[in-house]
């Protein structure tokens, strides 16, 4: 059986998501992604992020295919950190371009992930119940967008 990470390092090889699209950060600023993203959004320390979120999200259904995801995608941004979850300890961050979340997808089988923006304003979850739970930051939303209705 496969693991989420061994899943993520083969759909990366065969999307050919170049690394302007999504490449690996060290594990020194994805353990600060992780910790700065969950002071955040996420009370306490949960298995999966989604079973404890501090704000409130726009739920709507996960389709097929990830290209939905431009739909919910905040304008101006360019970047995000994409951060599959692997339920253990230590999660792996990408930086990650849309247009890379969607290659890498494509070339994956369902894995739970979470989308952070890169001034942890916003985040978005694709949960293994077929959800997509979308939240931003109240206090700053600036360049999140306006929450999809």
């Amino acid at each position: 059986m496969w693991t989420v990470d061994e899943l993520v390092d083969k759909a990366i090889q065969e999307s050919n998501a170049s690394p302007n699209e999504m490449v690996q950060v060290s594990s020194n600023e994805a353990n600060k992604v992780v910790k700065t993203a969950m002071d955040k959004f996420i009370e306490g320390n949960p298995r999966v992020w989604w079973l404890s979120l501090k704000t409130e999200t726009l739920n709507v259904s996960a389709e097929d295919s990830p290209e939905y995801l431009k739909r919910y995608w905040p304008p101006g941004e360019k970047h995000c950190y994409f951060i599959p979850e692997n339920e253990t300890d230590t999660l792996r961050v990408f930086e990650a371009t849309l247009e890379g979340i969607i290659k890498v997808l494509k070339n994956s089988i369902f894995y739970e992930y979470y989308l952070v923006g890169k001034q942890f304003n916003w985040l978005i979850i694709e949960t293994d119940h077929n959800e997509l739970l979308i939240a931003k930051d109240k206090k700053d939303a600036t360049n999140a967008g306006e929450m999809p209705t």
